[in-house]
């Protein structure tokens, strides 16, 4: 029978690290190696081929990499070096499995990275050969066994609360040009949430009920939500909780919750809070004070300097791990192809045309219709008229020439929303 575990060591060790997780390295090897010759079903573990590959040439220069290897190496692993992960599985193929004659009949791998599981459909398997991924991290491969890292290792996995600032998170995503889809967005949240501890809370901050207040939420069709974003929220676990329009309302809510909780008996481990203000500084203080761990998502040219400069926090970009859609013309019009749902589009329509009927000459002044949209009641600041009116120019539902904003009379949202008037 052959039998093959590789583990990812710059992934496995990386992702310890993250999570703080401390293990003895003598008895993380024999883990992992009596682990797969118990799954594989073997006599003994030398009847299991072993290899740790890393780049172990970097790892010997910080503190403790060389005992990492040497260590392994008692236990009975053979350590591959790989200097630079970019053709790591045509590594590992080109020296364990171009030269072996015998099919496999059991491989294991230790990681969370695509660029191993890559080398799964590229070896010789027998036809009823059985393939492992240990990771602590969800994967969907047809025909591979997914089993948790912390199950097979024993490991005590942290806890983990998440505290999404949800009105800063959208606007943010949309400035970038991103489709809040939020079904997309849920799975992103729930799914890197999990990296970093068993998630015991989840809630959202926002002005839910006050559609002005958010950026169009849509579903993977593209069609615009409304109140059904809230059963989205609820059906995956995580808690709408409602805060007034505007930034403070949000922050001082979630400094309250978030103090509260992390002094309870049963408080997190890790508390991930996902916006990129600043004025959470005095929160942050408290609970490394208490011995937390803090992780801060912000999206890629909003979050706050004074959070990326803070070395006391570990910082992810929302849009790194999310796959989120760009707006697009495509995805604007399959959001029209349904029953018309009046919008935040339709009264900027409407408002646009009552603007367009008293002021003479072509175009729109960007500040009048700004100004428009917050007296009629449709946005509830200047700063999110100004973000609705480019969110339309970027959607082809107006176009703006020398401040002055002229509408698309043949885009489809314009088309019904007259049509209706």
């Amino acid at each position: 029978m052959t039998a093959y575990l590789i583990v990812d060591m710059d992934d496995l060790l990386d992702r310890l690290r993250t999570r703080g997780v401390a293990i003895d390295l003598h008895e993380l090897a024999t883990r992992l190696r009596s682990g797969a010759s118990l799954a594989a079903g073997l006599p003994t573990p030398d009847d299991l081929k072993a290899i740790a590959v890393a780049d172990w040439s970097a790892l010997r220069m910080t503190p403790n990499g060389a005992t990492v290897e040497r260590t392994f190496e008692g236990v009975g692993f053979e350590t591959f070096n790989l200097p630079g992960r970019q053709h790591i599985a045509d590594a590992l193929i080109i020296q364990y499995f171009s030269f072996d004659p015998e099919p496999i009949d059991e491989l294991i791998i230790v990681t969370s990275s695509a660029d191993v599981t890559t080398l799964i459909r590229r070896v010789s398997l027998q036809r009823n050969a059985r393939i492992r991924i240990w990771s602590d991290t969800p994967q969907k491969i047809d025909g591979v066994i997914v089993q948790p890292l912390e199950a097979i290792l024993g490991l005590q996995a942290k806890t983990t609360a998440l505290y999404v600032d949800f009105e800063n998170i959208a606007i943010s995503l949309a400035e970038q040009g991103y489709a809040v889809d939020m079904d997309v967005l849920i799975e992103g949240l729930r799914r890197q949430a999990a990296v970093h501890g068993q998630v015991t809370h989840m809630s959202a901050y926002a002005p839910w009920g006050q559609r002005s207040s958010l950026p169009p939420l849509v579903d993977s069709q593209g069609r615009e939500l409304g109140p059904e974003a809230l059963n989205r929220l609820l059906m995956s676990n995580i808690e709408p909780r409602v805060t007034l329009p505007g930034k403070n309302s949000a922050d001082m809510r979630i400094a309250q919750d978030v103090l509260a909780d992390s002094v309870q008996p049963n408080a997190s481990d890790v508390y991930i809070i996902a916006s990129g203000d600043r004025d959470f500084n005095d929160m942050f203080s408290a609970l490394r004070a208490r011995g937390k761990q803090v992780v801060v998502w912000g999206v890629h040219g909003t979050i706050s300097r004074m959070l990326q400069q803070n070395s006391a926090l570990h910082v992810e970009y929302l849009d790194d791990f999310l796959s989120l859609p760009h707006r697009t013309a495509q995805t604007t019009q399959t959001a029209i192809n349904g029953p018309f749902t009046p919008s935040q589009w339709s009264s900027l329509v409407l408002q646009y045309d009552l603007q367009a009927a008293r002021i003479p000459g072509d175009g729109v002044p960007a500040e009048a219709l700004q100004d428009q949209l917050r007296r009629a009641g449709v946005v509830a600041t200047d700063e999110r008229a100004r973000d609705l009116i480019q969110q339309a120019v970027l959607m082809g539902i107006l176009r703006m020439a020398s401040n002055l904003l002229y509408i698309a009379p043949d885009n489809g949202i314009v088309e019904r929303t007259r049509l209706i008037r």
